[in-house]
């Protein structure tokens, strides 16, 4: 029998084991002959039903993710310059224009990261919104050191190079894992955005010293140079394919590429003749890009919707099964 005064489960026992998130079972004394058993803790999860994994909060890369990426770029960028333009034409000081710029876009930025942050699911509208700011926000960042600072070109292409690399490490450090197949945690999205935030920021500094220093602003040719580029790294991937897993390492190297890409690309159709363009104009290459993107987008959320329509209609069967 069990000693009353010693082996019973007293109602302050379990109050204190439930305030702990833990249920405690007392050991007992077995009778003679029989084993000896441990000690047993069981957590509140182990009695409740086994929870679905978090959905992804972030997109797979297909086709029109890299679209919208590259053309993201030169909409963020004409949107803060139109912003940069309006300060700087009150007073004419640059400096506190782009300053203002920088601020205005970074409280944008921060508030789109609080909804970003609270949803449970992937958005495709929400996602978006953060990837433009992000965009113009490091683009900011690297123009504010390099025309207000004085930083050199190649100091910032190193600088944002050497703080990917750290946010990697600590990614991994961390997480175990840099996949972005798994982006599902809020310390995971945390790395996510921080290291989206210096490839933009690496990209633009890339950008400005390939096209306005090594290709002297000849934007069909920096076109080119960052599609090679992209090109190689895409083939690499799939010849060695099975044999080393590079998904992580290529997808982050395409993710800063795309950026100088898209601003050549929207520089290309939208500076003048003279100048090297096609002569469409910013206005109308923008509002041509934003028409693509807003395209895609729409099609992105009905994609969406289609599949949480198939997985609620497989749990719905499932549970059916189970009747």
């Amino acid at each position: 029998m069990l000693n009353p005064t010693q082996d019973a489960i007293h109602p302050h026992m379990i109050i204190e084991a439930l305030s702990e998130q833990t249920l405690y079972i007392p050991p007992y004394t077995p009778r003679r002959g029989s084993e000896a058993a441990d000690n047993l803790k069981l957590t509140i999860a182990d009695f409740l039903p086994p929870q679905p994994p978090r959905p992804n909060k972030v997109p797979l890369p297909d086709w029109s993710f890299w679209v919208v990426k590259v053309l993201c770029t030169p909409v963020g960028g004409a949107f803060a310059d139109a912003i940069d333009a309006a300060f700087q034409g009150q007073d004419g000081n640059s400096s506190r224009a782009e300053g203002i710029t920088c601020g205005i876009m970074l409280s944008f930025l921060v508030f789109a990261l609080v909804l970003q942050f609270r949803l449970s699911t992937y958005v495709p509208m929400v996602y978006w919104i953060v990837v433009i700011l992000m965009s113009i926000v490091g683009t900011l960042i690297t123009d504010s050191l390099v025309n207000i600072l004085d930083v050199m070109k190649w100091q910032t292409t190193v600088g944002f190079g050497l703080a990917l690399i750290i946010v990697f490490i600590a990614w991994y450090a961390t997480e175990k894992t840099l996949s972005i197949q798994a982006i599902n945690t809020t310390i995971r999205e945390a790395f996510y955005w921080l290291a989206v935030l210096f490839t933009f920021a690496l990209g633009t500094t890339i950008g400005n010293e390939m096209t306005v220093d090594l290709l002297q602003n000849t934007y069909w040719e920096s076109v080119l140079v960052c599609s090679g580029i992209i090109g190689v790294v895409v083939g690499c991937f799939y010849g060695l394919k099975g044999a080393v897993d590079l998904g992580v390492p290529i997808f982050w190297v395409v993710f800063v590429m795309t950026s100088p890409l898209g601003t050549s690309f929207g520089d290309l159709l939208a500076r003048d003749t003279s100048e090297g363009g096609a002569g469409f104009g910013i206005v109308s290459t923008s509002v041509l890009f934003v028409g693509v993107i807003s395209v895609l987008i729409a099609f992105m959320h009905y994609e969406e919707s289609k599949k949480a329509l198939s997985l609620a209609k497989e749990q719905n069967l499932a549970d059916n099964s189970q009747i």
